[in-house]
């Protein structure tokens, strides 16, 4: 099942794989990830959460091995309802741009693409546009 690490290094020698991190931080979001949360099995995948300077959780990043059949995993991180879904791309990837709700019915913005048998999905409860340096920033 999924356990925590304690660093991107830790995760990735126990997952096997490369952890995807943004190389663009909106001043806003801190480094390093507060938690990272991975698992080998069913899927490999790995979720990593920024917090803000202040302590508020405030973006998640989730990479998943594609299954066999290249679907994607059928839910996003933090994600309950999904209420606009807008593909763009993005260097020649095909990024959709999501604006969602969390549990708590919050509005959060996100995106999520595949690339070299990953899924990836990059959501947060902060505006749209920092969603596209982000993402263009992990491409």
């Amino acid at each position: 099942g999924p356990r925590e690490y304690s660093s991107i290094t830790e995760a990735e020698a126990d997952l096997g794989f490369t952890i995807s991190v943004p190389t663009y931080f909106p001043s806003y979001i801190a480094w390093p990830p507060v938690q990272i949360t991975g698992q080998r099995l069913p899927t490999a995948r790995v979720e990593t959460v920024y917090y803000s300077q202040y302590g508020a959780k405030i973006m998640v990043v989730y990479q998943a091995a594609l299954d066999d059949d290249g679907e994607p995993p059928q839910r996003l991180p933090w994600v309950r309802t999904i209420s606009a879904e807008k593909p763009i791309f993005i260097k020649d990837n095909r990024v959709v741009i999501i604006t969602a709700t969390d549990g708590a019915g919050l509005t959060l913005n996100g995106a999520y693409w595949e690339s070299d048998e990953y899924f990836y999905a990059v959501i947060t409860s902060r505006a749209e546009r920092e969603i596209l340096t982000i993402v263009r920033s992990m491409l």
